[in-house]
């Protein structure tokens, strides 16, 4: 659950005439670019192949590709609510233009936009041109000046704090005490971090206790040698460690459906506290 900082009141900082969100990992609890990566594989396994060749064209260019196979659902992505009502709260303070500013291709934050129907405008990667970092501050400042309000959750937004009149941070503390160096921050949302029984509960460990009938064959026949049941004990483990990869990869393949369950929605992917990355790590693993 996120939770708001409240050592600063908002009304501290003037809101500027343009607020820009930043998408991925800001609004919504996960990477369009990983998203559409599963979808397109979903669909057609061999493009695995071709995403060197699209990348060895510029991330631009892989995202583009990424897009147009792998289309994404916007109704039922994890979106961040606590950033929505900053949102509208911020339109009542006076912000009268709000951007979705983003390095998602514009294929996939155009849909995002409409299902929201919060934003007056979308800046997105389009073919050729990665609006990321530098890139996308250079574009803003060059849109709207220094009067904004950028509403971002990484790294390379320090880049865009940077030439921006405040900030909100969704992310740690520690992102928000860099973004102070460089900007006034007006507001800090900490998310919640990736815990170690996320990853537990996304290894479904108790579906393990199946492999119990792997100690039949000794127990009926009686075979009580310690090397026999050290080694049937390592193959209930490895065929647990079999099961958890493929209960990760199904939970990653299953994201769309699994979202619109009442209650498989809280799986860790599906909800966003595990990301897609760390997932596909994990399989092979």
């Amino acid at each position: 659950m996120l939770q708001r900082d409240t050592e600063q009141e908002r009304a501290m900082v003037q809101v500027p005439a343009t607020v820009c969100v930043d998408l991925d990992g800001t609004l919504i609890a996960t990477d369009l670019l990983w998203e559409s990566l599963i979808e397109a594989l979903k669909r057609h396994p061999w493009r695995l192949l071709a995403l060197p060749l699209w990348l060895a064209r510029g991330k631009a260019y892989l995202k583009q590709k990424l897009a147009e196979a792998g289309p994404v659902d916007p109704r039922h992505l994890p979106y961040r609510e606590e950033v929505l009502r900053l949102i509208e709260q911020l339109r009542k303070d006076g912000a009268v233009h709000v951007v979705l500013a983003t390095a998602s291709h514009e294929r996939l934050a155009q849909p995002v936009a409409e299902h929201l129907g919060i934003f007056d405008e979308v800046l997105a990667t389009t073919d050729g041109h990665n609006l990321k970092g530098l890139s996308k501050a250079v574009v803003l400042r060059q849109r709207y000046g220094d009067d904004i309000l950028y509403i971002g959750d990484h790294v390379a937004d320090l880049a865009v704090w940077a030439k921006c009149k405040a900030a909100v941070v969704v992310g740690s503390r520690r992102l928000a005490e860099r973004a102070a160096r460089v900007t006034q921050v007006r507001e800090v949302i900490v998310t919640r971090r990736a815990k170690l029984k996320d990853y537990w509960k996304a290894l479904r460990p108790h579906h393990w206790s199946k492999n119990v009938l792997l100690l039949l064959p000794l127990v009926l026949a009686h075979r009580w040698q310690a090397e026999a049941w050290v080694r049937t004990v390592a193959g209930m483990a490895l065929f647990g460690l079999a099961a958890s990869a493929i209960y990760v990869m199904n939970d990653l393949l299953d994201l769309p459906s699994d979202r619109k369950h009442p209650w498989k929605r809280q799986r860790p992917f599906a909800a966003g506290r595990l990301s897609i990355g760390a997932g596909v790590a994990m399989a092979p693993l």
